[in-house]
């Protein structure tokens, strides 16, 4: 009698998430609970797939510029993502630019405004062709 045995490949799945925009757009904010979101876990759950092989993280360090608290929060959760075997940061860094700000017709300001830089193009280089 001849048997056969069927196997099952699972595909190799990449998932590549911008950080702030995930923070910005899905967490912060909302009394969600998640910011300190397990990647891995939620993105098994949402994919239905167990197959995740590696999640890159794109993002950059914040400033303590105006919060000091806000680099030691970000550094604590990069070090519990590290403990997911599957994940990578990849950092981008922000530069403080002179912007002029108009507040009325006769008032303007130049302020400095913090731009995210590197974040959007280490990702698209990292999916380019």
């Amino acid at each position: 009698m001849n048997t056969i045995q069927r196997t099952t490949r699972l595909e190799k799945t990449y998932v590549y998430i911008d950080g702030f925009n995930l923070y910005y757009g899905a967490l912060h904010g909302n009394g969600s609970g998640y910011k300190w979101l397990d990647l891995q876990s939620w993105l098994s759950k949402i994919l239905k797939r167990n197959d995740i092989e590696k999640i890159k993280y794109y993002t950059a360090r914040v400033s303590g510029k105006y919060d000091a608290g806000k680099p030691i929060k970000q550094e604590s959760y990069f070090r519990a993502l590290k403990t997911l075997d599957c994940v990578e940061i990849i950092e981008g860094k922000f530069l403080f630019n002179n912007k002029r700000i108009r507040i009325s017709d006769d008032v303007s300001l130049m302020v400095k405004v913090p731009e995210e830089k590197g974040t959007d193009v280490n990702l698209a280089v990292s999916i380019g062709p």
